[in-house]
């Protein structure tokens, strides 16, 4: 082997190397781009899901406190409207027996008190 040879193939192991390691570096180059994209959007995936399950627990805490509140609201209007019926009633009942005392006729005791005949009858046959 003579000495331009020799100098010949050592560059080109020289070369084919250092085209190795360029390629090398430029192949982890892309490969770290495409990893780092491929990440984000895993992450972008897992936020989003994440975002949505949170997002639907607030939504399902916010509900039942509305929930709540509105049925608190509702029964307390109910209760109010059944506390006056039943005042009512009792008031009707007090009229008609003070009626009845009187000897008033039963028409009159319907009309002024809005109680029903079979009432007013139950209450002069106790």
């Amino acid at each position: 082997m003579l000495f331009t040879e020799f100098n010949l193939n050592t560059a080109q192991e020289v070369w084919y190397e250092e085209g190795m390691e360029k390629g090398i570096l430029k192949g982890m180059e892309k490969g770290i781009l495409k990893g780092r994209e491929e990440g984000r959007e895993e992450g972008r995936m897992e936020g989003r899901e994440e975002g949505r399950e949170e997002g639907c627990e607030e939504g399902r805490m916010e509900g039942r406190e509305e929930g709540r509140e509105e049925g608190r609201m509702e029964g307390r209007e109910e209760g109010r409207t059944e506390g006056r019926t039943e005042g009512e009633k009792s008031k009707a009942y007090e009229i008609a027996k003070k009626m009845l005392k009187r000897n008033r006729p039963i028409n009159e005791i319907i009309d002024y008190t809005g109680l029903s005949k079979d009432e007013v009858n139950a209450m002069r046959n106790p």
